[in-house]
């Protein structure tokens, strides 16, 4: 339904015959963010033509997901010239929707470019992942609250990001959507049967269980698991160390 708006409200800017085209936004190229991005990609280039726009670090297999693939963005330290150079290709470039997932590195520069892109009839989304910082500053409600009023839509994963969003005022169009699957990351199809043969194996009755996903302070997790519960806890990898 928010594809059919966009595509709605983008004609004169998108021929009929054509499909629209969705310009997907992640910062960061491993991570994961990019996971979600990749997968989204993946689900949306059914409907639309996408283009994932992320950075230069992004891993070659999800280079190769069937939807074209742009590399802007580079280490933080060149956002100052990559950015820039991003915000006016989109308005060279017109395209049906522009979709954030999350703010790339300064809401302020950013909210600025979204109200540009919207002045000049580009729709303008973006997937709302944490309503707030990890790390908080005394500033981050209000800035972010004025960050996201740029916007035409805003999605989020939960009622309760919902709830925190109006209660910081932002009275934009709110969609909530739990997080879909990250499908790049199946090797096989299993039937269900093995499915259920496996899931029993992992989860005996009464054991506490944990899943990984692999990389990225495995160790660490690991421990913190085992301090909560003091006890030995069954790890399970899905991934590679």
């Amino acid at each position: 339904a928010l594809l059919a708006r966009i595509y709605d409200r983008a004609t004169p800017l998108v021929e009929r015959t054509d499909r629209p085209t969705l310009e997907m936004v992640c910062f960061t190229g491993n991570s994961g963010l990019t996971d979600y991005s990749v997968s989204l990609s993946r689900a949306l280039q059914h409907l639309c033509r996408v283009r994932l726009n992320t950075a230069d670090s992004l891993p070659q297999t999800f280079r190769q997901q069937g939807f074209e693939v742009r590399t802007p963005f580079r280490r933080s330290r060149h956002y100052v010239v990559d950015f820039p150079r991003f915000v006016l290709r989109i308005l060279r470039e017109r395209p049906a929707c522009v979709l954030f997932q999350g703010p790339l590195k300064f809401p302020l520069l950013e909210g600025l470019a979204v109200a540009l892109w919207r002045a000049r009839g580009i729709r303008v989304a973006m997937s709302v992942h944490d309503v707030l910082p990890h790390y908080p500053r005394p500033w981050s409600r209000a800035l972010n609250a004025w960050f996201y009023r740029r916007f035409d839509r805003l999605v989020v994963h939960s009622e309760a990001a919902r709830d925190q969003l109006r209660a910081m005022d932002v009275s934009r169009p709110l969609l909530v959507v739990p997080h879909g699957t990250y499908d790049m990351f199946r090797l096989s199809d299993p039937d269900r049967t093995v499915s259920r043969v496996h899931a029993q194996v992992l989860c005996r009755a009464g054991q506490f269980v944990v899943i990984d996903r692999g990389p990225g302070a495995f160790d660490q997790r690991r421990e913190l698991c085992r301090r909560r519960v003091a006890a030995d806890i069954p790890v399970h990898v899905v991934g590679e160390l």
